[in-house]
């Protein structure tokens, strides 16, 4: 029994169900094995053995092999699981496929239903198979075309995560750059500093010319140390969280 969010969706894939599409699957598959089939889709259908007897009936290359009278529930998944590959191979795309639980543990029949009129679908194109019986509206996209497509939107989707690569790539570049165009900066400004303090304390005469002199060189050299170390440890100088690209949403 299923409660809560489970029994409500259950409800609505049960609401979306088409018991007249189901009738035209059933007798389409009738017509494709050669036996009439009266029960209902999931009663016939749950053993897996029609379902590779229909595979048999348009390809038989691809079911060579198969639980006949399957006396477990394993051997029924595995009919249903060797179907669902030949759909593969048969090129039924996988937003048309369903799993293994769908139709055995009767948990989403509707995916079952849509994948049957994907495959009659997709029998209507098979070159080397002829004059089998017709399911759903005609089609007239050949396998080699739809491979085709397929293929073409797979480059499409690659060169564009290419070019996202490339500009997430150049955005964190950028933000290192200005990071370490901001450290050079503090680094300088420290520096700048430091040599005004020692301005003042030369003019007040707390510290002499010989003194004003070695700081100032201490000071110098500490600036040229830290610009040199940064390129290795940038974390030594703290700075504000510099934003740009990715961060500002761009």
């Amino acid at each position: 029994m299923s409660y809560g969010l489970d029994k409500e969706l259950r409800e609505k894939m049960e609401a979306k169900y088409d018991l007249d599409q189901e009738k035209e699957a059933m007798e389409w598959i009738s017509k494709m094995i050669g036996r009439e089939l009266e029960g209902r889709l999931y009663d016939e259908l749950k053993s897996g053995v029609v379902l590779c007897e229909l595979i048999r009936a348009i390809r038989p290359s691809l079911m060579k092999e198969f639980e006949e009278n399957p006396t477990h529930v394993l051997e029924e998944r595995d009919n249903i699981q060797k179907y669902i590959n030949a759909c593969v191979k048969l090129r039924v795309p996988s937003q048309e496929l369903f799993v293994v639980g769908d139709l055995h543990s009767k948990k989403y029949l509707n995916a079952v239903l849509i994948n049957l009129f994907a495959l009659g679908r997709q029998v209507q194109v098979i070159k080397d198979v002829e004059n089998l019986p017709k399911l759903g509206v005609k089609y007239s996209v050949s396998l080699e075309e739809q491979e085709k497509r397929k293929q073409k939107k797979l480059k499409e989707r690659q060169e564009e995560e290419e070019r996202q690569r490339k500009i997430t790539e150049e955005r964190i570049k950028r933000r290192e750059e200005l990071e370490h165009q901001s450290r050079l900066e503090k680094i300088h400004d420290s520096h700048e500093e430091e040599v005004r303090a020692l301005n003042r304390k030369l003019s007040k005469g707390r510290i002499d010319k010989k003194q004003y002199t070695l700081k100032k060189q201490a000071s110098f050299a500490k600036k040229i140390q830290l610009e040199s170390s940064i390129e290795e440890d940038p974390e030594q100088i703290e700075i504000e969280a510099v934003k740009y690209g990715l961060d500002l949403g761009y």
